[in-house]
């Protein structure tokens, strides 16, 4: 059994649900690497205002390529994610009160799976996920892990007023949970760290959305309870994302990085909004 723990490199970035209208689409490559970034957005319901935010459904998806043939993915070690300026996270306590860490936290039981860690912190959920990764780095249909489904809780502000995230990503195949902390600024960017995983394996693929897609996991449903978290507005006739990430080899546990690192740039891409009156 491949063991995940120590892998907080299922990345945590923010944003939305896939099945809505709205879509940028941007590749970059480094090395041998490329990186496919997508995000959508839409209101919740009704329109969109040039001064107003309104709630919004939003959801990231980022998927690393390689060229055919490829034996071995360089391992994700940073993602640093740019949403549109005109998009905001607001954490509001009483609707998803802060999940704290004696609640959940590192020494907490993270093989309980998404049902027994969602019990946890029930009201704090503010979204859901999936990832995929590849064992020890090896490009193979047998060592793709598909299963790992994440739930995204409040954890309040730090400091300087930007919204705290904790992501719990828990794999029934590997029957191993992990949980890692995350910061959403005010600026709409998302800056993970991604510690080494088992094997210094690599992330493949993630979705993580606010509210986020319906999960399901022990007879019940997740999803973000708080459908006011993220909000937007089309002050300028489009929304512009994109992101950076960084890619290289580590030694595990220890994390030492075994040779360079590279950097991958997924172009900024944009698409049209149009602002209702109002």
């Amino acid at each position: 059994m491949f063991n995940l723990k120590r892998v907080a490199g299922l990345v945590c970035v923010a944003v939305v649900t896939a099945l809505f209208g709205m879509a940028n689409v941007g590749t970059a490559s480094a090395a041998n690497e490329s990186i496919t970034l997508k995000t959508t957005v839409k209101p919740t319901k009704g329109k969109v205002y040039k001064t107003r935010s309104v709630p919004a459904r939003m959801q990231l998806s980022v998927k690393v390529n390689v060229p055919a043939g490829t034996a071995k993915m360089n391992p994700l070690k940073r993602a640093v994610v740019r949403f549109p300026k005109q998009m905001t996270f607001n954490p509001n306590n009483r609707r998803t009160p802060v999940c704290t860490d004696k609640k959940l936290g590192k020494t907490s039981n993270l093989a309980a799976g998404t049902a027994g860690v969602a019990s946890l912190c029930p009201k704090s959920i503010i979204g859901t996920g999936t990832a995929q990764i590849y064992l020890a780095k090896v490009v193979s249909d047998t060592t793709l892990v598909k299963d790992p489904q994440l739930l995204v809780f409040n954890a309040g502000k730090d400091k300087k007023g930007n919204a705290k995230i904790k992501i719990y990503a828990y794999s029934k195949n590997t029957n191993v949970g992990i949980l890692m902390y995350g910061t959403l600024s005010r600026k709409a960017v998302i800056n993970v760290a991604i510690p080494v995983l088992s094997n210094d394996s690599a992330t493949t693929s993630f979705v993580l959305g606010i509210p986020g897609a319906p999960i399901k996991d022990g007879g019940k449903t997740f999803k973000g309870r708080d459908g006011g978290y993220a909000r937007i507005k089309c002050t300028n006739g489009k929304w512009v994302s994109g992101g950076t990430f960084t890619l290289g080899e580590r030694t595990y546990p220890a994390g030492t990085a075994t040779g360079p690192s590279s950097t991958v740039k997924a172009r900024n891409t944009s698409v049209k909004c149009r602002a209702s009156r109002g």
